[in-house]
């Protein structure tokens, strides 16, 4: 019976998540998922830690959530802007999720079942890409993504990106996400927890390769090289494992290269022709240069408290720049924005190895690369990107013995006497 209840929270955990941004659900299935749905889901949640448990939050992320929230309050009286409010709601709603997680499911079963949850939604991006690439496979339904462009619902996966050709369609896979790069965004966390907590090492050649066959994202391939180049290559199965994927791509992109199709040449553009260099010194697939200088000539103009979430002028703003929260929220509003990076940064620089005497090498480079990982896509306003962010603290303050997390069967026995 216990475990019946277990496996219902962790359903209703990951329910949730779905039904909440980046998941794009609600956009493909609208009758199924939604904001109605979300809110009942979290009612749900609410009222099962009411029940069952007395709240319980990690001291560190309180520390770190209250003045973000109290901030965006600030912000919201001080711009005049109803949409603080909406992102607030989601702030809580999102430590809402997490502090149910954490509570009734474990941190093992946790960073368990999200490197499941990743590792089915790429299987089925890998599948659902080849059968589209084949002919067998073809859109069940158009939609639009938050942004307003058109996506493809392949059932399963989704995507923003699809060339049509004579015999199918190369697609970009999403997964359940907005766009490929969510999809391979999301992978590296997979592979960060992976390292930091399973330790299973098939497991990360697996991830990467799927990701990188799936998606096709440029920049997925460059933080995975310098992952294999500085953790993995440091054994002779890492070594292996980076030839044979460079191997594998420079033979896909040389067959493509002699390919004079349309196909060939759609896919070259949208793959390795992004990082050619262009006369001038920038990339052919840079599309986020020119908003972080927009960003960053707002954030001059009004460094305290900045524009605004609605204050930007068209075209200026977008979470895939750095500068953007500077210049939407200001110096205090940017730096609590990424406080979540700031503070695991802190974990692994200041924070001695209790065991070891000394900081670990590991943890170094992943957080190193999780913060490259965010060049291109440094979003943590709320959802699936902060409870991911929060899964690495929990799981590095544990790894450094910084604090105790009750394993899921510790947590089933209180429960127990609870019931």
């Amino acid at each position: 019976m216990l475990k019946k209840i277990n496996n219902i929270r962790v359903m209703l955990f990951w329910l949730t998540i779905f039904n909440f941004t980046p998941f794009t659900f609600s956009q493909a299935y609208p009758s199924l998922f939604g904001k109605h749905v979300f809110v009942g889901l979290v009612l749900v949640l609410i009222l099962d830690l009411l029940i069952n448990q007395k709240i319980k939050f990690n001291r560190y992320i309180l520390f770190i959530s209250v003045p973000v929230i109290i901030y965006q309050f600030i912000l919201f009286y001080v711009h005049d802007d109803s949409s603080y409010v909406g992102f607030l709601f989601a702030l809580i709603m999102t430590y809402i999720i997490f502090c149910y997680g954490l509570t009734f499911i474990g941190l093992s079963r946790m960073a368990n079942s999200f490197i499941y949850i990743m590792m089915t939604m790429l299987a089925l991006s890998v599948i659902g890409s080849f059968l589209a690439l084949i002919g067998i496979l073809e859109p069940f339904s158009t939609f639009s993504n938050p942004d307003g462009r058109v996506a493809y619902n392949y059932l399963l996966t989704f995507t923003n990106s699809q060339t049509i050709t004579n015999g199918g369609s190369f697609i970009r896979a999403a997964g359940f996400f907005d766009e490929p790069g969510a999809l391979a965004f999301f992978s590296f966390y997979a592979i960060v927890v992976n390292e930091l907590y399973l330790k299973k090492n098939k497991l990360t050649a697996i991830i990467a390769l799927s990701t990188v066959i799936a998606t096709w994202s440029m920049g997925f391939v460059i933080i995975i090289s310098l992952y294999f180049l500085f953790i993995k290559c440091r054994k002779l199965s890492g070594v292996v494992m980076l030839l044979l994927t460079i191997a594998f791509l420079l033979m896909t992109f040389s067959y493509l290269k002699a390919d004079s199709s349309p196909m060939s040449k759609r896919v070259l553009r949208l793959t390795i022709d992004r990082v050619v260099v262009n006369d001038n010194g920038s990339f052919q697939g840079d599309n986020r240069s020119h908003l972080l200088y927009r960003a960053a000539e707002e954030f001059a103009n009004n460094p305290l408290i900045g524009a605004g979430r609605n204050g930007l002028r068209d075209g200026d703003y977008a979470g895939a720049n750095v500068m953007a929260p500077f210049a939407r929220d200001g110096i205090v509003g940017g730096l609590l924005y990424f406080s979540l990076y700031i503070f695991l940064v802190g974990i692994v620089m200041l924070k001695i190895r209790v065991n070891k005497g000394f900081i670990s090498y590991k943890e170094v480079v992943l957080v190193f690369l999780l913060g490259v990982n965010f060049l291109h896509r440094p979003n943590l306003d709320a959802g699936f990107e902060t409870i991911s962010m929060l899964i690495v603290i929990i799981v590095l303050l544990q790894r450094n013995k910084l604090l105790h997390i009750r394993n899921n069967d510790e947590c089933s026995k209180q429960l127990t006497e609870n019931l």
